[in-house]
């Protein structure tokens, strides 16, 4: 593990049980930007949440394979995560105003067709 990560252990059900680590580079700052005021234990707790519940769909994005899950919250507004393809790595987590159709499909990330 990298020291900028953080190995955040299993909980109980779901993504993340049993002894698989669930690990989250640089927590405290995604929490910070991506957060809207939660504490990085909350965020981290919202995004498994949205894992567990939002819609997966596979991309390929900066030169890997990603899983992305999202969660429609608005007219045009996206709760968005994306792991590695075990759902063992989390690269980040966005619940902020700024995730839109537009704001994903200029990083590169089409929503699946119908959402």
């Amino acid at each position: 593990m990298r020291p900028d990560e953080e190995n955040l252990g299993g909980k109980g059900g779901g993504f993340g049980s049993g002894s698989r680590p669930i690990s989250f580079p640089n927590l405290k700052d995604h929490a910070g930007r991506h957060g809207e005021g939660m504490k990085p234990g909350e965020y981290l707790q919202d995004a498994i949440n949205n894992i567990e519940r939002g819609r997966a769909f596979n991309v390929r994005h900066g030169g890997e394979q990603k899983l992305c899950f999202v969660t429609r919250i608005g007219p045009d507004r996206f709760k968005f995560t994306s792991t590695d393809l075990d759902r063992s790595r989390i690269y980040t987590h966005m619940i902020d105003d700024t995730i839109t159709t537009q704001y994903l499909s200029n990083k590169g990330i089409t929503l699946p067709k119908g959402f």
